[in-house]
């Protein structure tokens, strides 16, 4: 079985509510709670495997994908590209490099990594850099999208509804105008922003991270609840933050491999029976609309 490295590119669940937003779910004007009696102003999603899925197999191709535009970008001569092949194993070895520093590909900024895999074949990138940068991010979205997730349409239109902002925080090696552009085309949520570890430098559990979300929101991390799949990343990163804390386990089943999942078990060290007060598990995401208390942006009460 192919294994998931750490370039990290990277089922429509049933659900009784159907659409039509917040008031849909839980009828006109009701906005129930309480969890923590906390009143967020504000949601951070994580991506993978709460907003976005993908089937196994497709990071290969992304994967590949990445490789063949590598190939084309680089150049040891105007007229003389590196190729595909030459590009995969540049960027293998740059992978190599970053691991032995102790560092992800997903926390260096695309055209940082075209860079270091130019250097690596003596080559250097061909045209507009930043151009070159956001072509090499993008590479296979178009061919292989991910599936987005309904669940999380749903409860970012519901969230709309009722003046709560969102945003999505993601360990990725694609740039945030990346995503922004192929959930779009996919007819996927739209955030307030993409916050990448790609471009912050950090990957989650770093709060830093999470830190940056909530500023883009304009708010404080305690006025920001997220939601995640993973214990390890998500939950524990977005403690440390000041975050709230929602653990989504609605896509597990789609874990493209097993060791995907969290090191330290789904729920954590304590188990599902012994997670802390301050973090709440949910099995579809419309469920936090009712679990919580929501502001609009100037902060006041919503009746």
């Amino acid at each position: 079985m192919a294994r998931r490295i750490n370039l990290r590119l990277e089922a429509p669940l049933a659900s009784p509510t159907g659409s039509g937003g917040a008031d849909a779910i839980y009828g006109p004007g009701v906005r129930s709670s309480m969890s923590g009696g906390r009143r967020y102003r504000g949601v951070s999603l994580d991506l993978w495997y709460t907003t976005i899925s993908h089937a196994p197999g497709e990071q290969l191709r992304w994967q590949a994908a990445r490789a063949r535009i590598a190939g084309e970008l680089l150049h040891r001569s105007p007229a003389a590209p590196v190729g595909a092949t030459a590009a995969a194993e540049a960027i293998a070895a740059v992978e190599a490099d970053l691991a032995g520093t102790g560092r992800s590909s997903s926390v260096v900024d695309p055209l940082e990594i075209l860079r270091l895999a130019g250097a690596h074949l003596g080559a250097t990138i061909a045209g507009d850099p930043r151009a070159a940068a956001r072509r090499f991010s993008a590479a296979g979205l178009d061919e292989v999208p991910p599936k987005i997730n309904p669940e999380a349409l749903r409860l970012t239109r519901a969230l709309d509804e009722i003046g709560v902002p969102q945003i999505a925080i993601s360990n990725t090696g694609r740039l945030g105008e990346t995503w922004a552009a192929a959930l779009s085309a996919m007819g996927g949520p739209r955030f307030h922003a993409v916050v990448t570890s790609c471009e912050v430098g950090a990957s989650k559990p770093d709060p830093l991270l999470f830190d940056t979300g909530a500023r883009r929101l304009g708010l404080a991390p305690t006025e920001v609840l997220h939601v995640g799949d993973r214990w390890d990343l998500d939950v524990e990163g977005a403690r440390r933050a000041g975050m709230g804390a929602v653990l989504y386990g609605g896509l597990w089943s789609e874990y493209a491999l097993d060791e995907y999942a969290s090191p330290v078990g789904p729920f954590g060290p304590g188990g599902r029976d012994g997670l802390p007060a301050d973090v709440t598990y949910v099995d579809r995401l419309e469920e936090i609309l009712e679990r919580y208390a929501w502001g609009p942006g100037d902060g006041s009460p919503r009746r």
